[in-house]
């Protein structure tokens, strides 16, 4: 067997068991699944006993593993306060400065990352999380 088509086995049958685990299939609805997408009886049986047997080691497995290739690592934070400007001289403008630690796990690097905020701005950013986190207490 050439390179290229052991490489592409390997894909399909890690993007079959990747699957499986998403959608926490039992090894027989898995079986049926496949055979209702064209697999012949034996290779299905084959995926079968690996699911029955492995699977939740997969899943296990999966579970740990990050699919973003970045990672929040750490968060500083400071408050800053601009009490005036050459043509205002009254005027109070609250800033919010983040400072993030991105990890990129493919390369093993750290970056750190700026993001300042004026009050309507964090404001705004607040309800995003705050959506975000209602769609992920959802989920559980």
């Amino acid at each position: 067997m050439a390179k290229e088509d052991v490489d592409l086995v390997l894909t399909t049958c890690k993007f079959f068991l990747s699957q499986a685990a998403y959608h926490n299939s039992k090894p027989g609805a898995f079986a049926k699944h496949l055979a209702s997408i064209g697999m012949d009886q034996d290779r299905c049986m084959v995926f079968h006993e690996v699911w029955d047997e492995s699977g939740k080691s997969i899943n296990s497995l999966l579970r740990q593993k990050s699919m973003a290739v970045n990672q929040l690592e750490t968060i500083n934070w400071q408050l800053s306060l601009q009490i005036a400007q050459k043509s205002k001289t009254k005027q109070k403008t609250p800033r919010a400065v983040f400072e993030l630690g991105i990890k990129d796990s493919s390369k093993q690097t750290s970056d750190r990352t700026q993001i300042e905020f004026d009050h309507e701005e964090l404001y705004q950013f607040f309800n995003h999380l705050d959506t975000i986190q209602s769609q992920l207490d959802s989920l559980t």
